[in-house]
């Protein structure tokens, strides 16, 4: 309508997803402990604090752009994007990546001048203080983060968590820096703080590669695409599995498998083994992730019907003396067993007892090549006319 003014709907907590309560709680806190860091290493002069409040202010920055990619990922698939919007995680965990690697850049600048430049100054207690307070609430702040994303598998989760643990590595150097400086080191200090930038940027490329990885569809942990190869070939039906493609979207795991059944089996089976396949490698992954399975016909099995049938009939002439021609033999499968379909023209005058031992003898030279294969013989006679009955 004309005129007619839309108002947004309020913020609600309940709105947002799992994952990004778990980063949201992490940004507010964030916000609290980074006022704290820079201030005490500002009024306490310890440099390490003050590199830590700078990390922990880099952090608020990626705690935003995790809570808007995982509201992206959200969105169905559509015309635009079929796949839908997973890949904006692996996305997020790169910009994360990025923020963390110029944190850990100005920090190994500023911890270099200061060393190089001679440190005279000894940090006071408050940022001893602040430090054991970081390390507690980013230690609960990475229990609880890590736990969610490898829940969701959310690449974006776990590169916040992966943050909160580098938070931790640093604010206890910091305190190691604090500690050694008031005991009369005092470029203890600035060496913590360098000591804190190396751990931020061994984080950042851990980040940045594992992001770039899923960003160029690399496949599945070795572990896992053997777990779905081995699940697909255990299935009834299936001759052989002739591909398995993994990637990830975003926290999603994509799986395609290609496989192979018996040549003559009909549609409506080879549908029946597809489905099972489908729920075997479903049943190894997450709810949310997707198996496509693609069935061909066995190009090997119809080679070796093909030599099995030459070898049958070869037996069958064997006995060529005993009847007058023959037909076949038709290589069919009965359920799972295979099955060599014969049809002999034999002469009016032969007896059931004749037509009887020839069966036997047929069906036994047969068996001692391929032991498990069924022997059907159907037996006719010249007609009147000279066709066949």
């Amino acid at each position: 309508m004309r005129g007619e003014i839309v108002l947004e709907e309020p913020f609600r907590w309940v709105d947002l997803n799992r994952g990004q309560r778990i980063v949201l709680a992490g940004l507010i806190s964030n916000v609290l402990l980074a006022s704290m860091q820079i201030f005490a290493g500002l009024w306490g002069e310890s440099r390490a604090v003050l590199a830590d409040g700078i990390h922990s202010t880099s952090d608020i920055l990626i705690s935003l752009i995790v809570i808007i990619s995982l509201g992206i990922a959200r969105k169905p698939a559509d015309d635009s994007h079929p796949f839908g919007y997973g890949k904006i995680e692996s996305i997020a965990a790169f910009l994360v990546g990025l923020v963390i690697a110029g944190a850990g850049v100005t920090l190994i600048y500023g911890a270099a001048e200061a060393i190089l430049g001679g440190v005279e100054t000894v940090p006071g207690a408050l940022p001893l203080g602040v430090s054991g307070v970081s390390i507690a609430v980013k230690g609960a702040l990475y229990s609880v983060t890590i736990r969610t994303g490898r829940e969701l598998n959310s690449p974006g989760v776990l590169a916040a968590a992966q943050e909160y643990l580098s938070c931790i590595a640093c604010s206890s150097a910091a305190v190691a820096g604090i500690v050694g400086a008031r005991l009369g080191y005092p470029v203890a200090d600035p060496i913590a703080g360098l000591l804190v930038a190396g751990i931020i940027m061994r984080v950042a490329g851990r980040t940045v590669w594992s992001s770039v990885r899923d960003l160029m569809d690399a496949a599945l942990p070795i572990q896992q695409v053997r777990a779905v190869r081995s699940a697909a070939e255990h299935v009834d039906g299936v001759r052989r599995v002739t591909l398995v493609r993994t990637r990830r979207m975003g926290s999603r795991r994509l799986v395609e498998l290609d496989i192979q059944t018996d040549a003559d089996l009909v549609v409506e089976e080879a549908d029946r083994v597809s489905a099972q396949v489908h729920a075997r490698v479903a049943g190894q992954l997450d709810p949310a992730d997707e198996v496509r399975v693609s069935v061909a016909p066995s190009s090997n099995e119809k080679v070796q019907r093909e030599k099995m049938a030459a070898t049958i009939r070869t037996i069958v002439q064997a006995h060529a003396e005993r009847f007058l021609s023959f037909q076949g033999p038709r290589m069919i499968r009965l359920g799972k067993d295979l099955c060599a379909d014969v049809t002999l023209l034999i002469p009016q005058q032969t007896s059931m007892e004749q037509a009887y031992g020839l069966c036997q003898d047929l069906e036994r030279d047969v068996k001692r090549q391929y032991p498990e294969m069924e022997v059907i013989v159907r037996l006719q006679t010249p007609a009147p006319g000279g066709g066949e009955r």
